[in-house]
C-alpha cells in the first residue's frame, strides 16, 4: 500500500514537515480511486492471494472534504481479469 500512497501517515508533524508533505502531495494528482485500483491490481496479479479487501480514505486538508472507496475480491468468485502470462 505504501508504494501507491502520495505520502506516509505521521502522528505528529512540525511546520517544516507539514510544508514538505503539502508540496509532495500537490506535486502529483492521484485520487483515491486510482490508489485503490493500483493496489487491487497488484493483489489480483498475485496467484498466492485468494481474497483481499482494499479500503482507501482521502482526507482533504485544505477544502474540508473526504472520500472513502473500497473493493474486495471474494474467494468464492474467481477473478479472471488476468492471464497467466500477465502475472
Amino acid at each position: 500500500m505504501d508504494e501507491h500512497a502520495l505520502a506516509p501517515v505521521y502522528s505528529f508533524l512540525d511546520k517544516e514537515d507539514q510544508l514538505y508533505l503539502v508540496e509532495k502531495i500537490h506535486s502529483r494528482e492521484k485520487t483515491s480511486v486510482i490508489v485503490t485500483n493500483e493496489v487491487k491490481n497488484d493483489l489480483a496479479r498475485n496467484p498466492d492471494i485468494d481474497w483481499y479487501s482494499v479500503r482507501c480514505a482521502n482526507y482533504g486538508m485544505l477544502h474540508s472534504y473526504h472520500t472513502i472507496i473500497g473493493t474486495e475480491k471474494s474467494q468464492w468468485v474467481p477473478f479472471s481479469g488476468y492471464t497467466e502470462q500477465e502475472i
